[in-house]
């Protein structure tokens, strides 16, 4: 299933999309919207993908998205269903004169800050997901008092980290992003395959020079850093939850040679792959930013 563009719409009665799913899995569904998102996952463990940031997720993973910030979660198959929250609102939610008072300072400043992404973790992400579950049974108005409260909260929280890279850049205008939503799934199909510059120029019809200049308008880095990061982001997960040769993982990711592998994985994480597997077990899924 090729991602897309959600058009988002507000019913008469809520200010905000309030989505509650319980299913098989969390497929692979790459795709973009104006609207900005705060999810809570709480079941289900596996990869999510925020622009170019990739890093396993489990329960109580709490994430707020900016506005057309590419995004999935790809959840791993597990014998009980995979549940989440999502609540959806419009950039323009709170409204100038909302944002001008000052009890709403924090918020404002929260929701300028989630461009790239925000994963918040800690006692404060968790009650923040009891809070996003005990949402769907309120009325209109206590929904949406609960939910000022809760950005208000996750204004104040220590424990949180940005996502994509600051150099990622949002697709804003509507032809760019379904270009880009095309690519990103060809990319994110075939990153274990050895695909190239020329490969993915060819699906959006342009040559390789000027796709790789417009990849990196588009997105803030080359098109190759791209594919290292996601790569690397997959071997991270396959480190973490396999005890596989790190050979084995190194060429099912895509990665041509195993000093190639090793060299990019450093300039990445920091540590070689197997250093990086020492710090984590199969129960520990710490997350780490990639660079």
């Amino acid at each position: 299933m090729l991602p897309k563009v959600e058009a988002l719409q507000t019913d008469d009665n809520h200010g905000f999309i309030y989505r509650k799913f319980q299913q098989k899995t969390f497929p692979f569904v790459w795709h973009i919207h104006r609207e900005l998102e705060l999810t809570w996952i709480a079941t289900g463990k596996g990869n999510r993908y925020v622009g170019d940031h990739v890093e396993p997720f489990t329960e109580n993973d709490l994430v707020l998205l900016g506005s057309n910030l590419p995004h999935t979660w790809h959840s791993l198959p597990m014998k009980k269903s995979v549940e989440s929250v999502v609540i959806q609102f419009s950039p323009q939610f709170t409204g100038e004169a909302f944002e001008s008072l000052p009890e709403m300072r924090r918020v404002t400043r929260l929701l300028k800050r989630c461009r790239s992404g925000l994963a918040f973790s800690g006692p404060t992400a968790i009650e923040a997901g009891k809070q996003m579950q005990a949402m769907e049974q309120m009325p209109p108005m206590q929904r949406l008092t609960t939910f000022l409260n809760l950005l208000d909260r996750l204004a104040g929280c220590r424990k949180v980290r940005e996502l994509a890279s600051p150099t990622f850049t949002q697709v804003s205008r509507p032809q760019d992003r379904s270009r880009m939503e095309k690519l990103y799934a060809f990319i994110h199909q075939n990153y274990d395959q050895p695909i190239g510059l020329p490969d993915a120029a060819e699906v959006v019809s342009m040559n390789p020079t000027s796709f790789a200049r417009y990849f990196r308008q588009m997105t803030g880095q080359s098109f190759v850093n791209y594919m290292h990061q996601l790569r690397i982001g997959h071997v991270c997960r396959q480190l973490i939850e396999s005890d596989e040769p790190i050979t084995d993982i190194c060429y099912r990711n895509g990665f041509g040679t195993l000093s190639n592998f090793n060299r990019i994985f450093a300039r990445i994480k920091g540590c070689t792959p197997r250093i990086y597997r020492k710090r984590y077990t199969q129960e520990d899924y710490r997350q780490t930013r990639l660079p």
